[in-house]
């Protein structure tokens, strides 16, 4: 979606927003992973596959923990390699978030444990994205 949005913006690809991309897709799924989690009574009864119904709560926190770290990981790699700016970084400050959300994913034994768990994943989305945009968008104009 991220880069499909900057070429209908740009009308050219640019393999900055490919790599953009990655954390945003990657916090994303951790949203479907947190719902998987919640979930799972009711996927196994209604006879759903998903990662957490075939191999687990416990698979799903670190399917969970995975994506959200990678995210993180990929913002200060890209920044390291130079992909993209320092002003990326900005993005860790959404880090609260989603060290609150893990809490959340580590600690919730059933659906209702685990209820907070998605719109704190959803938050943890908006917090990383919003950041993350902000502090591209600010190296526009503070070039680090």
């Amino acid at each position: 979606m991220v880069v499909g949005a900057y070429f209908v913006q740009a009308r050219v690809f640019d393999m900055a927003a490919l790599w953009l991309s990655l954390p945003v897709g990657l916090a994303v799924t951790a949203i479907l992973a947190a719902n998987d989690l919640r979930d799972l009574e009711e996927d196994r009864h209604a006879g759903k596959l998903t990662p957490v119904t075939l191999l687990g709560r416990g698979f799903g926190r670190v399917e969970w923990v995975f994506l959200v770290a990678a995210a993180f990981l990929a913002v200060i790699a890209l920044s390291i390699v130079g992909a993209v700016g320092l002003t990326a970084l900005f993005s860790l400050l959404a880090l609260p978030q989603g060290w609150k959300t893990l809490r959340m994913i580590v600690s919730g034994q059933d659906r209702a444990g685990l209820a907070a768990a998605l719109p704190s994943s959803s938050r943890l989305h908006w917090h990383l994205g919003l950041l993350l945009a902000a502090g591209v968008a600010l190296g526009r104009f503070i070039p680090l």
